[in-house]
């Protein structure tokens, strides 16, 4: 008994007692019983025998005594005590003292002589406890003071020396990292502009930049000019707020108000309920907002409250200097007063005092209602951030477009040069990044929130199984990928590519209709397949069309362009997706993109006519079609291909395990943002950051660690995915995937180009034929690609544990292909 814990819980009509054994746990409940405790009870303590002593806001302190029997304590009803105001209790053997928060006292209650004796006189601390000799703790303005046989600081709140020494430090270091940073970023602006860019970068250069000059000063004026409208239109709701309770209050209601005892008087009530009528608090911008009732002691010259609307206090409430100057002010003007950053422990608000007027317009009394700054900035913020994200969204969308369009205009223009220096046509470089930007780009417009429509349409299932089956509808869309890479080889020669285009545009047209017209889980599931299905038609008959480039030099370069074009196609897609989200909400995206896999269908089918054209004599060239097919019948079989030890250590060991993390920029990045309360802007400049890394260092990164690696880079590349979501499983916090996803992005620039390099290198692969080959590689790639969202939906809230499971796992397939296969690779480029 003697160690339990107990605490008190007030609620509406009663009290409720818990005596917590430490051992066991168990929850000993007593109630008693107190009308609108949750108001009225000011302060509880418990004495030695763990009965409560408790103060009511009337001025009355009662103990509970075991049976049900209530002890009164001590009350301002008692002659002589009626200007006392008991604000908190403390409790020490039989003594039973309270703050007097009017009086500037410690009280002792002396329940057998019906007073209350001065402990302690002119202290400003408004709680009162007790040290183990017995001595009274106050907390004062300049330290914690103990009162006793010895008066003494025991606690001062005063900075000392060391202290102070300390910060200037703090400062002094923060200054020079400030002036590094400076220094840094003049040298930066030194060499870039120094460093020689292609017309393509300075186009796209010149007009971001352009377009965020011109955003930011009209965005700027603009938020500056609704920053002062929306701030006075907040101060004309809260002064016709105060005035709509001032009006309503009597002068001699305020005056009934003068001591504890009147708490329970009818003049309170009726201020209290007027309050909370004119001001509801199921109105959100009531809600927000607090309103006092104030008065002057003309004769003392102080402020004091005798009522809030959240009802904390009494009636009997100190202010503080400056409170009480705007209070003495509106007595004197008899006008409003207002208050743009007043501050207290709990906050900076903005807030305007006016008149309770009685008898000849004499003011009686001050009505203070204000709101948190805090409120009305992070409201500001909000669109402050909506619109800055905006532009930088529309900024990048500008960069992607005008890159675009000047490598297409730029490779248009070389090849035309090429063809009339060598006389024959050379390969269409620009209709294949053309063909890719604008397929990725249809296919991704709603990549930035899927996976939050899909779970949330995914309420059929509950508990971990609804992670599971929404991560099943992606995970088919991607497997129809993978499986188109089976049949395009032969799709591309005998259907040719233009009934491919209108065949997947097709099928990716009706699988988007489906997710517009109608949100439930089953249709999005069928959806998902048919947009799969036609992706993976249109994406792989490109990517076979690649290994019909015979020479070593442009076959590279050609898949360069692919990836290229896929990650602007990704970005573009993905930033206009974003925008439209938010602007519309999501369902609409779906129907844009209808209307853009539509128009795609028309368009793809001149710029494959074209392509096609150009296609013919090259192959003409290496023998023909027929040549080939004739060449690949005597090639391995397909499994024969897929058993050899190379490819399918590669696939299980190398390939699968890279590309499951595309899952966690793809599928886990939105769900964590949407469950941070993220919009799908922020969501579409992280992934941003991540494809725009891998894009901007590709080249670089592809020559420089292949060079210094050889085939070897593929496990770097692998082991950087590794290091990535472990420092986000660590951290779990925003900076955490921030840097995750750079990681990620320095790692898919060269990874991915170091794999397919390895693959088309093996003998098998060769033996095989390269168009069938590449079709293989996109077909297991997707497979791997499909497992992602299933991994990362078991792995999203999962501990840290079950990250590092998973990527022991994968740390473990990298070592054992490095032991399969480590002789036969090539140490560098």
């Amino acid at each position: 008994m003697e160690n339990d814990l107990v605490c008190a819980e007030c609620l509406d009509g009663s009290i409720l007692l818990h005596r917590i054994d430490p051992e066991t746990l168990s929850d000993d409940v007593e109630t008693l019983v107190c009308r609108d405790a949750f108001n009225a009870v000011g302060d509880i303590v418990f004495d030695a025998e763990l009965q409560p002593v408790i103060l009511g806001k009337n001025g009355k302190i009662s103990r509970f005594l075991t049976g049900g029997t209530v002890e009164t304590v001590y009350s301002t009803e008692w002659s002589g005590e009626e200007d006392r105001v008991p604000y908190r209790l403390g409790i020490f053997g039989d003594r039973v003292c309270f703050t007097d928060i009017r009086g500037g006292q410690i009280v002792q209650a002396d329940p057998d002589g019906h007073k209350g004796l001065v402990c302690y006189d002119g202290t400003d601390s408004q709680t009162v406890a007790f040290t183990p000799e017995g001595d009274i703790l106050l907390t004062e303005s300049d330290g914690v003071r103990v009162s006793g046989a010895q008066d003494r600081l025991y606690l001062d709140f005063a900075r000392p020396g060391a202290m102070i020494r300390y910060q200037i430090l703090i400062l002094a270091g923060l200054t020079v990292l400030m002036l590094l940073f400076v220094f840094l970023l003049i040298r930066i602006i030194v060499q870039l502009t120094r460093h020689q860019y292609t017309l393509t970068q300075g186009v796209a250069f010149a007009i971001i930049v352009s377009v965020i000059v011109v955003t930011g000063l009209i965005s700027g004026m603009l938020l500056h000019s609704f920053r002062v409208t929306y701030k006075d239109k907040i101060k004309e709701q809260l002064e016709g707020a105060a005035y709509a309770v001032a009006r309503q209050i009597s002068e001699e209601e305020m005056d009934s108000i003068r001591t504890t005892a009147d708490y329970e008087g009818e003049a309170y009530r009726s201020i209290s309920a007027l309050m909370e009528n004119n001001l509801p608090a199921e109105q959100e911008f009531y809600s927000q907002i607090y309103c006092n009732i104030q008065r002057m002691d003309l004769e003392q010259d102080t402020g004091y409250a005798i009522a809030y609307l959240d009802r904390s206090i009494g009636v009997y409430f100190p202010l503080d200097e400056f409170e009480t100057d705007g209070v003495r002010r509106v007595y004197e003007t008899g006008v409003p007063v207002w208050d743009d950053q007043s501050s207290d422990v709990s906050g900076t608000y903005l807030a305007v005092k006016v008149p309770i007027l009685g008898d000849g317009d004499r003011v009686v009394g001050v009505v203070s209602v204000g709101v948190d700054i805090s409120v009305i900035n992070e409201t500001l913020n909000a669109m402050q951030n909506r619109v800055i994200l905006s532009v930088i969204v529309i900024a990048m969308l500008l960069w992607v477009v005008a890159a675009e369009s000047m490598s297409y205009i730029l490779a248009g223009d070389s090849k035309s040069k090429k063809e009339i220096d060598g006389g024959k046509q050379t390969f269409p470089a620009q209709l294949i990044r053309m063909l890719v930007f604008l397929v990725f780009s249809a296919y991704n417009l709603s990549s930035t929130f899927l996976p939050v429509y899909v779970l949330r349409n995914s309420e059929l299932f509950h508990g971990e199984l609804r992670n599971l089956a929404a991560s099943l509808p992606l995970t088919v869309n991607i497997f129809a990928l993978g499986i188109m890479s089976l049949f395009c080889a032969g799709l591309v020669r005998r259907a040719g590519m233009r009934r491919i285009m209108i065949w997947g545009a097709a099928f990716a047209l009706c699988g988007n209709l489906l997710l517009l017209l109608i949100p439930h889980y089953f249709a999005i599931f069928l959806g998902l397949l048919l947009d799969g299905i036609g992706e993976g038609l249109i994406m792989n008959a490109l990517y076979v069309i690649l290994t019909y480039i015979r020479n070593e030099e442009d076959r590279r370069n050609g898949f360069s362009i692919y990836n290229a074009a896929y990650l602007s196609g990704v970005n573009f897609g993905m930033l206009g997706g974003s925008l439209l989200a938010v602007a519309f909400g999501q369902r609409p995206v779906f129907l844009v993109s209808v209307l853009t896999w539509g128009l795609l269908m028309g368009l793809g089918l001149y710029l494959v006519r074209n392509l096609e054209g150009m296609l013919t004599e090259e192959l003409s060239a290496e023998g023909g079609t027929e040549d080939r097919e004739e060449e690949q019948k005597e090639a391995a079989s397909a499994l024969q291909f897929i058993s050899d030890k190379a490819v399918l250590s590669f696939i299980l060991l190398i390939q699968n395990p890279y590309i499951v993390f595309n899952s966690f920029v793809f599928y886990l990045v939105p769900l964590y943002c949407s469950a941070r309360g993220y919009e799908e802007t922020i969501v579409s400049i992280l992934i941003m950051l991540y494809s725009q890394i891998a894009v901007l260092s590709g080249d670089y990164l592809t020559e420089h660690v292949s060079a210094r690696f050889g085939d070897r880079a593929m496990y770097v590349a692998l082991l950087m995915n590794v290091a990535a979501v472990l420092l986000f499983a660590l951290t779990g916090s925003m900076d955490g995937l921030i840097f995750a996803l750079m990681i990620l992005g320095f790692s898919a620039a060269f990874g991915k180009p170091v794999q397919q390099s390895y693959f088309l290198d093996r003998k098998a692969a060769v033996r095989y034929g390269e168009d069938r080959s590449i079709g293989v590689y996109n077909f297991t790639e997707n497979i791997g690609e499909s497992l992602g969202p299933i991994v990362f939906s078991r792995l999203t809230g999962a501990a840290v544990r079950g990250y590092m499971t998973f990527l022991a796992v994968v740390t473990g397939c990298c070592g054992l292909h490095f032991m399969m296969n480590s002789k036969g690779m090539k140490r560098e480029e």
